[in-house]
């Protein structure tokens, strides 16, 4: 009864996403859509961040099939900046924390269809420090390695900051705060030999502060989990 129930779950998930899709087809707009893991075999997934395999191949048949425009991130970012035109249909794909999945069950599926994706990873989970104080669930996964990372960007993902240890940076003090952003950015690039310019918020959460502080910081653009459409008048 539990895998029958969680399939039709998956299914009215695939159809509510092909409807916002459907309504995403304005012209001089975009979408990101957010993924985390790609591996259907993690129960008890309160957050919905596990999403499986063969959910994902059918979600990236469908963008295919049906004529989507996947783009870099930072290419709509700086459009959308730039107020150049966009074509309808647009969107960018990104996946938060840095699962080893997303090379292993990911990567073929993309360069199947010729799509690209930003990979938000958390300094923390690559250098394996939540071995030491598991506190969430999702803690317990495997996450991928600095190696593994060079691999995502050989292939023409690119690569953006979690921040460093996946706090609620609005539970945080000043001083921390800049040392998520600071710390994350430095270690990223000393280990992948690239310039972070993209963020994404853990839990979507974030404040005028915390954007002022990014801004400082060579931040281009920050990704949270609100839905809806990017527009040039949308911050």
């Amino acid at each position: 009864m539990y895998f029958i129930i969680k399939n039709w779950v998956a299914n009215i998930v695939y159809l509510f996403m092909k409807f916002a899709l459907w309504k995403a087809q304005d012209k001089d707009c975009f979408r990101i859509l957010l993924y985390h893991n790609i591996d259907g075999r993690y129960h008890n997934d309160r957050f919905g961040i596990s999403v499986s395999l063969e959910n994902f191949k059918n979600q990236m048949e469908f963008l295919y099939l049906n004529g989507y425009n996947v783009f870099p991130l930072e290419e709509l970012i700086y459009k959308i900046k730039n107020r150049q035109s966009i074509p309808p249909k647009s969107l960018a794909i990104t996946f938060d924390d840095g699962y080893s999945e997303n090379l292993t069950n990911v990567l073929n599926i993309l360069n199947q269809y010729g799509f690209i994706a930003t990979f938000f990873v958390t300094v923390n989970y690559i250098e394996k420090f939540p071995l030491y104080s598991k506190k969430e669930y999702w803690e317990y996964l495997n996450f991928l390695t600095w190696e593994e990372l060079k691999d995502l960007l050989l292939s023409g993902n690119s690569i953006g900051s979690h921040f460093h240890s996946h706090k609620n940076l609005l539970t945080l003090s000043s001083d921390e705060i800049k040392e998520e952003i600071i710390e994350s950015k430095r270690i990223i690039e000393k280990r992948l030999g690239i310039s972070v310019v993209l963020f994404s918020y853990p839990y979507g959460k974030f404040n005028e502060s915390i954007k002022q502080n990014l801004t400082k910081n060579g931040c281009l653009a920050a990704c949270t989990s609100i839905p809806g459409k990017n527009f040039f008048n949308i911050d």
